[in-house]
């Protein structure tokens, strides 16, 4: 066997140990490491979204991220609804790559293909979420630069 058949040889024995290996990862919840682990930064973002569009009951500061007598404005409020438009699709598409019920082994195997097929969609929504949780980031940052002296007026006013 000349050398570059060997190396393609051994690059393909790899390829399939990985896949095979990605088949056997399935955790008790009948998803992937990685597809569990940005299900979780994506439910975290978006119940950050949620607490960011909720009104705050009067003295309840915690309840949201914006102060009582602001109305959010537009762009935060398209931010707020692109990015959870785009949390849910990628939610939607982890669940579907979860194995459930009976006959674990050859679900998993089908798991593993069709997350291979799906990995590039996968891989773009999630940087389209990390887009979005950088612009809302930058947005909220920049709104409480302009809040910040109404909010130590406030306290100067609350302390005397």
């Amino acid at each position: 066997m000349d050398p570059l058949t060997a190396l393609s040889l051994a690059g393909t024995v790899v390829q399939f140990i990985q896949f095979a290996a990605q088949i056997v990862q399935v955790t008790v919840s009948g998803a992937l490491p990685a597809h569990e682990e940005l299900e979780t930064r994506t439910l975290a973002l978006r119940d950050f979204i949620v607490r960011l569009r909720r009104p705050r009951a009067s003295g309840n500061a915690s309840a949201s991220l914006l102060s009582p007598a602001e109305t959010p404005d537009k762009t935060l409020q398209d931010l707020c609804d692109a990015c959870a438009a785009t949390a849910d699709e990628l939610l939607a598409r982890l669940d579907r790559l979860k194995v459930e019920g009976d006959n674990k082994m050859w679900k998993n195997f089908q798991n593993a293909i069709k997350s291979a097929w799906s990995q590039k969609e996968l891989e773009f929504l999630s940087k389209r979420l990390s887009e979005f949780r950088t612009a809302l980031d930058t947005h909220v940052l920049a709104n409480l630069k302009y809040e910040m002296p109404r909010i130590q007026m406030r306290l100067r006013h609350h302390s005397y």
